[in-house]
Order: structure tokens, then C-alpha cells, then sequence
């Protein structure tokens, strides 16, 4: 055997295992089972219908939290969901849902449907997913002339959850705007989406510092942010005074503001706005740019760095 064919021999051995190796890849990933998931605005907040490629007892969702015990309710006879489980005695291939918005404060977990206005929906993609090993899911938002959706990587009104290899990761981790056209800011440095209720004053401090901040961290980093921010508020009148701020993939961040206490402008509530929105500003990088190992359970890791950007950011911008 001379060298040349020897290692045409080799070159045929070696592609031949990646051959198999691919075609192994691919049908592992074919073994998913296809999962089409279309959500559209109803009043209480919105609704999704759920369509399987084939017969299962039961499906097991992306993302799962007690937040969704109260405002899940399957329309399905038969069917039943929970803690992010939804299963039956006999197969089923599609079922409906309507999700209630809950437009309070949520602690640690994204809450699953918020409102923004009358009108829009403030969507939290990873509830509709299936789980990443079990479920090839493409989620569909539902949009007419007057209703549009924001947020998605691509753009568009379609969402295909890519599977991750990270098993902490959310697929579908990622704020979604679903509501009427009016409320769309764009401009160059950001999309900005509006409760209409919400105090103005609120806002131009959340505008304004979103400039300078995200030029301080870009520069302080060294790294472009790969798309344009979305950044939307809501309030809720009558609660208690809280101000809750919540960043996703995107990167997307909600800020949530509830209780009446905020219609008033103080030196302390100035404080308070400015110092929460550059936190969340800063995790467009530390949260959503890079990521740690244990990106989930290392939160005291991306907060306190949050934080500790955050005051630098004050320290550089504001003091002067």
C-alpha cells in the first residue's frame, strides 16, 4: 500500500465516523418531538393553543414557578396543569390555555403574563416552551394591523426555542411585547413601550439614563451589545409602593412599578429610579453578554456585580 492510498484510506475512515457522528446528532435531534405554540391577546391576558405532532400523556414545560398556580387555566376537558406539567390519563395532541396577567410583584420569578396598558401583554416566553430535551417548540404570536410584536432576536412574530447545552439555561428566556402599535418608541439607542398611566416623570428619568449608562458599560467593557434594547414600564395604581425591574434575553428589561406612592416626584424616589435602572442597565452585560457556569445559581455573582456597576456608573456620571 503506497502512503497516498494510505491516506486516502484514512481520509475515507475518518469521514465516514463523521459522517455517522452527524447523522447520529441529527437523529438524536429528530427524536424531539415538534411542538407549535401560537398566543394571542384575550382580556384577561392572553391565550394559547398548544398543538403536539403526536400523541403524549403528558408535557413538560420550560420553565416552571408558583407564579403560574393562580393564572393558568386549561379550557381542555381533561386535561390539568401542575407546577409546569400539563397531563392527562388518556393521550392528547393539542389543548388551550388562557393565562391571566398578574400585575403584582413577583419576587425572584419572571412573572408569566404582565399588562402594559389596557391592551398589551408583556409575555414571558419560557412558560410556552416545552422542555428543550423532550420538545422542538415554535412559538407564534399572534398579530393583526393593529397588533404587534416586540423583542424577538430575529424579529418577526415567530420564536423557534434553540436548544441550549447549558441545562440552567431558558431556551425561550426572553421578554415579548404583544399589544397595539401606539405605544412603540423607537429610536436609535433603544425601543421603549409605555404604560400610558405610568408617571412621566418616571420615565424621563428612565429614558435619560439609558444613554450615558449604556455608553459607560460598553466602554467599560469593551463589548457592543448585539441588538437594541427593549425597555418597556408598567404601573399599578393602589398597591403598595414597590418598583420591581426585571432583564432578559434580548436584552429586554420590564420595569414594574406599583403603588401611588410614585406619582409624586421625590429626591428619594429620584434616587431610587435612577439607581434601579442603572443596576438593570448594567445586566444587559453581566446577566445577558456573559454568563457563568452556574449562571442561576450564582445570582449573589451577577446582582453584586450589578450593583458594584451601578455605582461606578453614579460615581463616573453623576458626581463629576
Amino acid at each position: 500500500m503506497t502512503k497516498r492510498h494510505g491516506a486516502l484510506v484514512a481520509m475515507r475512515f475518518f469521514t465516514a465516523i463523521l459522517t455517522l457522528l452527524i447523522c447520529a446528532a441529527t437523529a438524536n435531534a429528530d427524536d424531539r418531538i415538534k411542538l407549535d405554540v401560537r398566543i394571542a391577546n384575550v382580556p384577561e391576558g392572553v391565550a394559547a393553543h398548544f398543538e403536539i405532532a403526536r400523541e403524549v400523556t403528558n408535557l413538560r414545560l420550560e420553565y416552571r414557578s408558583e407564579l403560574a398556580k393562580g393564572s393558568w387555566s386549561i379550557t381542555t376537558p381533561r386535561l390539568r396543569y401542575d407546577n409546569g406539567e400539563v397531563s392527562s390519563t388518556e393521550p392528547f395532541r393539542t389543548f388551550d390555555v388562557v393565562v391571566t396577567a398578574r400585575n403584582d410583584v413577583s419576587g425572584p420569578f419572571y412573572p408569566c403574563v404582565v399588562k402594559i396598558g389596557d391592551t398589551g401583554r408583556i409575555v414571558y416566553a419560557s412558560y410556552f416552551a416545552g422542555l428543550q430535551s423532550a420538545f422542538d417548540t415554535t412559538i407564534t404570536f399572534a398579530t393583526s394591523g393593529q397588533t404587534t410584536v416586540v423583542g424577538l432576536p430575529r424579529g418577526g412574530s415567530t420564536l423557534h426555542v434553540e436548544r441550549t447545552t447549558v441545562a440552567d439555561d431558558q431556551a425561550a428566556g426572553l421578554y415579548v411585547y404583544l399589544g397595539p402599535r401606539d405605544p412603540v418608541k423607537e429610536t436609535a439607542l433603544a425601543t421603549y413601550i409605555v404604560d400610558p398611566a405610568a408617571p412621566p416623570w418616571i420615565q424621563g428619568q428612565i429614558e435619560d439614563l439609558a444613554g450615558p449608562s449604556l455608553a459607560f458599560y460598553r466602554r467599560s467593557t469593551g463589548v457592543k451589545l448585539k441588538r437594541k434594547p427593549l425597555i418597556m414600564t408598567t404601573f399599578t395604581p393602589g398597591q403598595r409602593g414597590a418598583f420591581q425591574a426585571d432583564v432578559t434575553e434580548g436584552p429586554n428589561v420590564a420595569f414594574r412599578i406599583f403603588g401611588d406612592q410614585w406619582l409624586t416626584k421625590s429626591d428619594r424616589a429620584v434616587a431610587d429610579i435612577r439607581h434601579t435602572a442603572r443596576h438593570e442597565y448594567a445586566h444587559f452585560w453581566n446577566g445577558h453578554t456573559y454568563h457563568s457556569t452556574d449562571n442561576e445559581k450564582a445570582r449573589w455573582l451577577h446582582e453584586g456585580g450589578a450593583e458594584y456597576w451601578a455605582n461606578l456608573a453614579e460615581a463616573d456620571l453623576d458626581h463629576r
